[in-house]
């Protein structure tokens, strides 16, 4: 299976939910699509956690790499990461693409790869994506995208 984490681009300042991405939000997570779509990558599902910046994040995505885009609960900023965890064991198949928040993208990262959410061996600045593949029932990091480089 790969999995595609994203923390979602930049966005407005403030404390609402509501918050929708910069205009250089938009841009940047336009310039990772471009260079995903580019290197012929296809996703099944992008599931996003509901909140403004997200959903934005992950339609921008979606016309790149296809996928349906489907608001999903548990990948709100400080949901629990070992939830999530569970709900991928054992899917071996296709492709999905998580888009959510800090902290939760560097915890489920760190959960996935060490099994410690506190370990953070990855720093997701906004618009990065990491790709990690589930192997002999664990994960391994294949690359990381932050948007300075697409």
């Amino acid at each position: 299976m790969l999995l595609y984490l994203v923390r979602h681009g930049k966005a407005e300042s403030g404390d609402d939910d509501a918050r929708n991405l910069t205009d250089g939000g938009r841009k940047a997570v336009g310039r990772i699509a471009r260079k995903l779509s580019d290197a012929g990558l296809h996703v099944d599902r992008i599931e996003h956690s509901g909140l403004a910046r997200a959903a934005e994040t992950a339609e921008i995505l979606s016309r790149a790499v296809g996928g349906e885009v489907v608001a999903v609960a548990g990948l709100g900023p400080s949901d629990n990461v070992a939830e999530t965890a569970r709900r991928l064991e054992g899917r071996d198949d296709g492709s999905i693409m998580l888009v959510g928040h800090l902290p939760f993208m560097g915890r489920l990262a760190s959960y996935l790869l060490t099994g410690n959410a506190d370990a953070e061996p990855l720093h997701f600045r906004a618009g990065t994506v990491a790709c990690l593949t589930s192997s002999d029932g664990g994960w391994v990091l294949e690359w990381l995208l932050p948007p300075s480089l697409a």
